[in-house]
């Protein structure tokens, strides 16, 4: 024989749960309102901690990153003859805009990448201005869209991209001054964050 329980009132709404007898019964209620507040605060609080979590995850590996560069940077000039060297970034200092994004789209032109791949250079272009990625991870999951890909086919495309969209991209300004040193005898290298292919044929 079953029995019929009634949820206090104190419950978002009145439910009547079809039970065994009352000695066996276990009635599951609707939470109150007080409760299910408490149960939205508290996963909106976790979300946001994790989201917390995750993008200092992001600042710390992009600065470990950067201390990695410093490091290797201080090691070449030891490396180097007392001559004075002077460095030049790549992106946003030789030319104005960010070699990456312009790469992404050009091979997207060119079929070797889906639309889904360019929207995530693209955000990761974005991401990577606002130290919000991991970007050695991000250059892994890019290089790994090339496995198997022969490194002079790589060499090819790369010259004929930096050809199309780059050269005419030199600012005046740093044409000036790489001019300025080599008239005074100073090596140049560039320091970038782009590929050796395009921080090599940049050099060339």
């Amino acid at each position: 024989m079953f029995g019929v329980q009634p949820i206090p009132e104190r419950a978002v709404g009145p439910v009547l749960t079809v039970c065994p007898p009352p000695d066996k019964c276990r009635v599951r209620r609707r939470p109150t309102v007080r409760e299910f507040s408490r149960g939205v605060l508290a996963n909106g609080v976790g979300v946001v901690l994790r989201l917390a979590t995750a993008a200092l995850t992001a600042v710390h590996n992009d600065v470990r990153y950067r201390l990695s560069q410093i490091a290797a940077m201080n090691a070449l000039r030891s490396s180097l003859p007392a001559s004075p060297v002077e460095f030049f970034d790549l992106d946003r200092t030789l030319i104005d805009v960010n070699s990456g994004r312009l790469f992404a789209q050009y091979e997207f032109e060119k079929g070797r990448i889906s639309a889904r791949q360019l929207a995530r250079a693209l955000l990761w272009s974005l991401g990577y201005h606002l130290s919000l990625i991991d970007l050695p991870a991000a250059y892994a999951q890019a290089l790994a869209h090339y496995r198997g890909v022969p490194e002079t086919d790589i060499i090819a495309r790369t010259a004929a991209w930096f050809d199309r969209d780059i050269v005419h991209r030199l600012l005046p300004q740093a044409r000036e001054a790489m001019a300025w040193h080599r008239s005074q005898g100073h090596r140049l290298v560039i320091l970038s964050n782009t590929s050796c292919w395009q921080a090599d044929i940049a050099a060339q």
